[in-house]
């Protein structure tokens, strides 16, 4: 595999997946808390840095980002495109989620475009 440049990675994101580096700056609470929802809704091992990124190449996963809208006051929806491909392999994106701090998370599921047309984006869509 090749060496893919974690330049731009937030030190607590590289801290969060290798406890070898020595960190100027803390790892927030909710980020510690998130990993640790991860393991034990996901189970499995502890992500390395480059296998994440590698996982999160365009040309290499198999989803791409769609939107984030809000659901209701804390719930959030993530929209993204599966390329028709079911079961979606996506754990990168699991360990993405929770890592950022998310409380849960809900399998995938399909919706119509009018389920998503009918909220508000992030982004002003």
């Amino acid at each position: 595999m090749d060496v893919v440049s974690d330049e731009g990675i937030p030190l607590w994101f590289l801290c969060l997946m290798d406890d070898s580096i020595a960190a100027s700056e803390s790892i927030p609470e909710e980020s510690r808390e998130g990993a640790a929802r991860y393991f034990d809704s996901r189970g499995g091992r502890e992500w390395d840095i480059q296998e994440w990124l590698f996982m999160f190449d365009p040309e290499l996963r198999s989803w791409s980002w769609w939107d984030l809208v809000e659901c209701k006051s804390q719930d959030v929806l993530l929209f993204f495109d599966s390329n028709g491909e079911v079961p979606v392999p996506c754990e990168e994106l699991w360990w993405s989620i929770f890592s950022s701090g998310a409380l849960a998370v809900s399998d995938p599921f399909l919706v119509s475009s009018d389920f998503w047309v009918e909220r508000s984006s992030f982004w002003g869509y």
